[in-house]
């Protein structure tokens, strides 16, 4: 409070008048405003509370209340509305409905005398305000030389070709309501620190986003030579992981070209030196990708790998994954916040003792060895399983299922009963047994959500996963190609599960 209106309030002799006084700091918004003080509330309200606060006597207290002569009240510009502080007429009201018959007259009283004290504090604050503002806007033309006295010291420290005081925090424009002292050498001297270290962070923010858009125009460079290696011809079948541009770009020494200095001009021929080392870029990043996936097993450097039993479960879809599928597995790179691509990334590989358990049954049953057999080496054996603990109730007499060794692993981990999950319960059907009189074909199954568009594939419209009649129409409608050919214009995905291991086959045969 200013030190006149201090003064004031101790002539008047009213010890209740200084006590008002200290009302005006206890309620107020929290808001950041700039909002007068309404003195006649001893308030200060951004619009919005106001709003809220302020309200109609007749809404607050009721048509028929008398609380209106006990507190301070405004009046719309016809005088046909009451407006009260709801936050006083409220607790008035509720004081006042909590005394006796006698208590009340006395209550009536002591509130009347009350206002009368408060009216005369209104009136000296009203007019200490209006002479405020005066007292303010006679300072405007100090205020207004301020700024430049500034920027000519700011000048002589070399700050005269950079912008960045701009963004540095100061306040000139919240500063009018605030005396201005002229910059003496004395006021410079305390402030300069303070200014000068606001200015170097803005400076530094500002060349690290500078530097952060030059990176970014730098890779983007690169991703015409990615996407021309990746649909080269010799790509074809897609049987090898290749990393995304975030990827890519983080590959030495693809890396330590893009890295320069940000004086230094580079265009598309910069990287053209570096193609012929392209087939190295990529089997580095296949090398470190595997490294950090097998990361997850414990034991995984002592028996090498990777393994059939290296198998991981996705956190974000049911996926189960082995080598080499796991590389290019489509949640690695998928961002949770937007749709752009982000860097390999394994964090969503969990590792589940049930599921390696499951697995080495099968390897087992195949007749392999644990230790020793890889996921490729599974698929070459074109074997089926026959699991003949499994419920055939949904089947017709004499016939049975037969799994590819990869979608037996999803059943059994699925079943809901543990007898799916015994190795006992497990035979090997060879693939040339299914092929001889002794076996009846009644229908098979696969999951056929495996195949892509080879003229999408590296474009910002590369189609998803389709099915086979779905890319067939794809090439039609959108390439105008109606005899499509595989592994030319379309292929196989390769997280799709290969050969007859993703397959199940519905027999009816004696396999013994």
């Amino acid at each position: 409070m200013n030190n006149k209106i201090s003064r004031k309030l101790q002539k008047t002799g009213r010890v209740e008048l200084m006590d008002l006084s200290l009302d005006l700091w206890l309620e107020r918004c929290t808001k950041k405003t700039t909002t007068p003080i309404n003195w006649l509330y001893r308030i200060r309200l951004c619009e919005a509370c106001a709003a809220k606060e302020i309200i109609s006597l007749d809404q607050c207290c009721g048509k028929h209340s008398n609380i209106g002569r006990l507190i301070s009240l405004s009046f719309s510009p016809a005088g046909k509305r009451t407006f009260c502080y709801k936050k006083e007429a409220l607790a008035v009201q509720k004081h006042y409905l909590s005394l006796d018959t006698y208590a009340r007259g006395k209550y009536v009283s002591e509130r009347r005398a009350h206002l009368e004290a408060l009216d005369e504090l209104t009136d000296i604050a009203q007019s200490w305000h209006a002479a405020y503002i005066t007292e303010l806007e006679s300072g405007a033309s100090e205020a207004s030389e301020t700024q430049p006295a500034i920027m000519m010291e700011l000048n002589e420290l070399e700050y005269e070709e950079d912008d960045s005081w701009t963004k540095a925090p100061v306040p000139f424009d919240e500063r009018q309501y605030v005396k201005q002292t002229p910059l003496t050498e004395t006021v410079w001297c305390n402030i300069k620190r303070d200014f000068t270290t606001s200015l170097d962070a803005a400076k530094a923010r500002k060349i690290a986003l500078e530097r952060e858009d030059l990176l970014a125009a730098r890779a983007e460079l690169c991703a015409p030579i990615l996407r021309d290696y990746s649909n080269h011809a010799d790509r074809l079948p897609c049987d090898e992981a290749l990393p995304n541009l975030q990827d890519f770009v983080l590959l030495e020494p693809l890396n330590h070209v893009i890295q320069q200095p940000s004086y230094v001009n580079l265009d598309k021929d910069s990287f053209m030196s570096l193609i012929p080392h392209l087939p190295g870029m990529m089997s580095q990043w296949r090398q470190k990708s595997t490294e950090k996936s097998l990361s997850i097993f414990p034991g995984a450097s002592r028996l090498g790998g990777p393994l059939a039993v290296h198998v991981a479960r996705c956190s974000s879809c049911p996926a189960i994954l082995f080598y080499p599928q796991v590389l290019a597995h489509h949640c690695m790179t998928k961002s949770q916040q937007s749709t752009s691509s982000k860097p390999w990334d394994c964090s969503v590989l969990l590792f589940d003792e049930r599921l390696v358990a499951i697995v080495k049954d099968v390897v087992l049953v195949l007749g392999r060895d644990v230790e020793t057999t890889t996921a490729s080496e599974l698929d070459e054996l074109e074997m089926y399983i026959h699991c003949q603990d499994c419920d055939t109730s949904r089947y017709r007499h004499g016939q049975y299922p037969l799994f590819g060794w990869r979608r037996l692993i999803s059943h059994v981990y699925q079943a809901k009963t543990t007898k799916c999950a015994s190795r006992t319960n497990l035979r090997p059907v060879s693939s040339q047994w299914t092929k001889s009189s002794e076996c009846f074909i009644v229908g098979g199954h696969r999951d056929d959500y495996i195949w892509c568009c080879w003229h999408c594939r590296g474009t910002e419209n590369q189609s998803q996963l389709m099915y086979h009649s779905a890319i067939k129409a794809h090439l039609v409608k959108e390439h105008g190609i109606k005899k499509s050919l595989v592994n030319v214009d379309y292929y196989k995905d390769l997280g799709a599960p290969p050969g007859i291991s993703g397959f199940t086959l519905t027999v009816c045969g004696d396999g013994d």
